[in-house]
C-alpha cells in the first residue's frame, strides 16, 4: 500500500528552488512527465513540490478555507508519496 505524507508551508520558495532543495535532501531525480506535473523521483518515492499560487475565486476560498483551519497561509505544498511496491531498505 502507497503512504502519502503532506507538507504544508509558509515560506515563499521558488519551484525552482524546491526542486533544487528536495533534490539534494532525497538524492532524487527530476522527471518531467508533463510540464504541469513535475516531480522528484527516488527509489521509494514521488515527491511533488510546488508553491501555492491561486489563480481564480475559487482556488483563493480554498485557500481561506486552509488558514482558518490550520492558522497560516501556505505558500508551499509537497506531497511525498512512498510507493506500495518499494523495498523496505529503499523506503
Amino acid at each position: 500500500m502507497a503512504l502519502e505524507i503532506r507538507l504544508e508551508s509558509a515560506q515563499d520558495v521558488s519551484e525552482q528552488d524546491l526542486f533544487a532543495f528536495f533534490g539534494r535532501q532525497c538524492d532524487a531525480q527530476l522527471v518531467d512527465l508533463d510540464p504541469r506535473d513535475s516531480f522528484l523521483r527516488t527509489p521509494a518515492m514521488d515527491i511533488t513540490p510546488y508553491p501555492v499560487t491561486p489563480v481564480d475565486e475559487e482556488q483563493e476560498e480554498v485557500e481561506e478555507r486552509f488558514v482558518s483551519k490550520i492558522g497560516f497561509r501556505r505558500r508551499i505544498s509537497v506531497t511525498f508519496r512512498f510507493r506500495g511496491t518499494a523495498s523496505i531498505e529503499d523506503a
